[in-house]
């Protein structure tokens, strides 16, 4: 996918590109050396260290800055409707087994993912012009690993989801 939105985006060098939710920087990885400037910003911390493991010294904050003046363009990739509702479910049900309660659990989730009419029109009520909306296919392959598979992906795309539980036995139990 990382590749898909180079294409659309065409970073040329005068660009400056504000990658927002960068995840683990692959498209960081592709597109940071073809234009003036880059930042990647992530609210995940799990996250940032692995994109600054995997592609070293990456601009990073927590903080969002504004880069994008007039004629700028916003490009994004996110998961879709539907994206990894087993895991979703299944993680849900584990963080309220471990006392939380089912309503708190879902509260605990940072996820979202938007149908692509309604990604469509959040955008456009808060005054972006949508070019194009794509929905694709693409399975994570888990790492076989130690700190990998599903039990590493849940802890570093779930971590929101597990600091709210009170121990860490809880939120092992939970993984």
């Amino acid at each position: 996918l990382a590749t898909t939105i180079v294409q659309w985006l065409d970073p040329q060098p005068e660009d400056q590109i504000l990658d927002l939710g960068y995840g683990n920087g692959v498209l960081t990885a592709n597109i940071r050396t073809t234009c003036s400037s880059f930042t990647g910003i992530d609210a995940s911390p799990n996250l940032i260290a692995a994109a600054k493991k995997s592609y070293g010294s990456i601009a990073v904050s927590h903080g969002i800055r504004k880069i994008a003046g007039p004629g700028g363009t916003f490009a994004f990739e996110m998961g879709g409707h539907g994206n990894v509702a087993e895991v979703h479910a299944a993680l849900v049900a584990a963080v309220a087994h471990q006392g939380t309660g089912i309503v708190q659990a879902q509260e605990l989730c940072p996820w979202y993912f938007p149908s692509e009419n309604s990604a469509r029109k959040t955008l456009e009520d808060v005054g972006f012009e949508v070019v194009k909306t794509q929905m694709e296919h693409r399975p994570t392959k888990l790492t076989t690993d130690k700190e990998g598979g599903i039990e590493g992906w849940k802890r570093l795309m779930g971590t929101r989801f597990l600091e709210g539980l009170d121990s860490i036995a809880k939120r092992e139990a939970a993984v």
